[in-house]
């Protein structure tokens, strides 16, 4: 089983529409998909239509990652697609604040996906767009990332302090993370974008060698709840994601 988690404490680069196409290019691979939405806003919910779910008056991953429950995370998955999905909850909003004072709180989705009794292939989780302890629970729980960025001259400095928030969880905690790649997203044909690409494939070598391009169809394909995939079969966006699943498999088994 692989744990990977799509992390960038920017706000709109494309985490949420990554984690749905690189989870569906795994799934139509073969592989046992699960996806964990742990942004408390819960776009990767919405982006697979499962609205009800947010607001639920049920166990929710909230009370799982902040109380001391016997109840199993496999209770909360929902089946999407070909894939499955662990959903967000509202409450989540509140876990920052709740796991502040609790001890071992970076360790509690570790636990929490270990005491699974039948793990999927793969499980990718989308991160909310900040460096706090539901980033950090990703981070040590997966100990694989992937960074999604815009092709934008802030990009450079917000990678620089994630990659410091990495160094120091991993010193903190004593584990080891591994960086499976740095992908350029919802890139536009501009002078700006092409400058950026070549600073960042220059001075991290692991950025990938190919680009997700800015589609209206992926904000099409969100709104209506479904993957590039499901929504728009002939998408030119389609191989890019396939070869991002085959690369994402091929850099987590070296």
């Amino acid at each position: 089983m692989h744990t990977l988690c799509v992390v960038n404490q920017k706000g709109g680069v494309g985490k949420t529409t990554t984690t749905i196409n690189l989870g569906a290019a795994l799934a139509n691979k073969g592989l046992n998909v699960l996806l964990i939405d742990l942004d408390p806003q819960g776009h990767l919910t919405e982006g697979f239509g499962v609205h009800e779910e947010y607001t639920k008056d049920s166990t929710n991953i909230y009370e799982l990652l902040s109380s001391e429950s016997k109840e199993n995370l496999s209770a909360l998955v929902v089946n999407v697609e070909n894939l499955k999905l662990i959903p967000s909850h509202i409450r989540l909003f509140l876990a920052e604040q709740s796991l502040a004072t609790q001890r071992g709180r970076e360790l509690r989705l570790k636990r929490l996906i270990d005491g699974m009794p039948n793990k999927p292939d793969w499980i990718v989780i989308d991160c909310p767009p900040s460096l706090g302890a539901l980033t950090d629970n990703a981070i040590y729980a997966s100990r694989e990332v992937l960074i999604p960025v815009q092709a934008e001259d802030t990009s450079i400095r917000a990678l620089e302090i994630l990659l410091d928030q990495i160094q120091s969880l991993e010193q903190a905690l004593g584990v080891k993370v591994k960086i499976l790649g740095i992908l350029p997203n919802m890139v536009e044909d501009t002078k700006l974008s092409k400058s950026v690409l070549v600073s960042l494939r220059k001075l991290l070598p692991i950025t990938f060698p190919f680009e997700i391009r800015k589609r209206v169809k992926l904000k099409e394909a969100w709104a209506c709840g479904q993957s590039i995939f499901k929504y728009d079969p002939g998408s030119d966006l389609i191989p890019v994601y396939n070869m991002l699943a085959d690369e994402i498999i091929k850099r987590a088994e070296r």
